[in-house]
């Protein structure tokens, strides 16, 4: 009987070795899989100086497919993280009157048709009154995101502070990337 404890000690601890060294491995296992959510036209009309939504709008992406096509052993539910990378706008017919220097500050909102409430993705502030066509805004890449991700519909919300009017529509494209890490 005194032979019989020490093996099955030695037993229990070699179980509880090998499932902590699996949840170590399936930790370990992951993948990183970069994710442009949004590529799109969008306008934003003309504008009194102020502080106002400049413009919504909504992409649709299938995030299971995106995940599989980079890696067919993962999907939507094995999203481990989601972090933003980066936020650009493009404006495609700025002029000297009409361009991003207008906006003293604008901000991007996020949400997904799975969780409706908004989280901010990127600000600017003391944006310079400079002709550009161009804005990075500054991410939040603290920010997780991982809950909004089993979703199909993503809805952004672009806002800022005019120093001055917006007097014509402008024809604007956002680019919204994500780093999404999934594993077992």
């Amino acid at each position: 009987m005194k032979n019989v404890l020490p093996l099955k000690v030695s037993f229990l601890f070699t179980v509880v070795l090998f499932f902590a060294s699996c949840e170590k491995l399936k930790d370990a296992v992951k993948v990183n899989v970069p994710m442009q959510t949004a590529d799109v036209s969008f306008t934003i009309a003309p504008q009194q100086a102020g502080t106002q939504t400049l413009s919504d709008f909504i992409t649709n992406l299938n995030v299971d497919s995106v995940i599989k096509a980079n890696n067919t052993q993962f999907g939507v539910s094995n999203i481990r993280s989601v972090r933003i990378t980066s936020v650009r706008i493009t404006v495609l017919n700025s002029d000297i009157q009409d361009h991003f220097g207008v906006l003293s500050d604008c901000k991007m909102d996020f949400s997904s048709n799975n969780k409706p409430t908004k989280v901010t993705l990127a600000s600017l502030s003391n944006n310079p009154d400079a002709n550009t066509s161009v804005l990075d805004l500054p991410v939040n890449s603290s920010l997780e995101l991982k809950e909004y991700f089993s979703a199909t519909a993503f809805n952004y919300t672009l806002s800022g502070t005019t120093r001055r009017a917006i007097t014509k529509t402008l024809e604007c494209r956002a680019t919204v990337k994500f780093d999404v890490q999934v594993g077992l």
